[in-house]
């Protein structure tokens, strides 16, 4: 009789431990369509900005009062000036004269980025959706530059170091893309950090009603 007993609150405590983990799990699938809104329009935002700000600056050097090559300002504390050139290529020059390829195989990360944001990753973090605002507007700003000019403007060279020219765009994706790295082995580590503070509490709830 005493093992009965045992076995029925060992299963009865196992049923409670269940239960709340299909309890939280429910929770976590209504969260989701929120959560997914909520991602799309931060990297939205974050994105449309970005656009904007990179086609200002581009417009502003490459309206035709600056000649290439020209050191336009600086340098700035001795860090970077703003010299004005058009990139027909990647950086360091390679791929020269790729532009249109180039501007395509941006757009079609951009829409694979937010594939995975709005598809694959619903409980992708706010700073994940940073990341990848970033890079989307990063790489359509541009891509906007190779499919109409044939080139982009770069305007922004470092002076303290061998560097290439880069510009408000370049920024966005590489900001974006360390951001992004950072906050999924963040996500990676939590979730693992998570897995065993739940099988520590099965384990221990298990014990209890083997006692009880």
């Amino acid at each position: 009789m005493p093992t009965s007993a045992n076995a029925a609150a060992t299963s009865s405590t196992q049923s409670a431990t269940r239960a709340r983990g299909s309890s939280l799990t429910g929770a976590s699938a209504k969260n989701e369509p929120t959560k997914v809104r909520r991602n799309a329009a931060v990297a939205a935002c974050i994105a449309l900005v970005w656009i904007v700000a990179d086609f200002a600056t581009k417009r502003f050097f490459d309206s035709g009062a600056f000649s290439l090559g020209e050191d336009i300002a600086g340098p700035f504390l001795g860090l970077f000036r703003f010299t004005l050139v058009h990139n027909t290529g990647a950086a360091w020059g390679i791929f020269s004269d790729a532009t249109f390829a180039l501007g395509v195989f941006s757009v079609a990360m951009c829409i694979a980025l937010a594939a995975y944001l709005v598809v694959l990753d619903k409980n992708a973090s706010l700073a994940t959706s940073i990341g990848v605002g970033l890079v989307i507007g990063g790489g359509i700003g541009n891509a906007i530059d190779r499919f109409a000019g044939s080139y982009v403007v770069d305007f922004i060279d470092f002076t303290f170091m061998d560097f290439p020219v880069f510009n408000v765009a370049d920024i966005g994706v590489t900001c974006g893309v360390a951001i992004f790295i950072v906050a999924m082995v963040a996500s990676m580590l939590k979730e693992e950090r998570d897995s065993r503070a739940k099988d520590r509490k099965g384990g221990e709830a298990e014990r209890e009603g083997e006692r009880e």
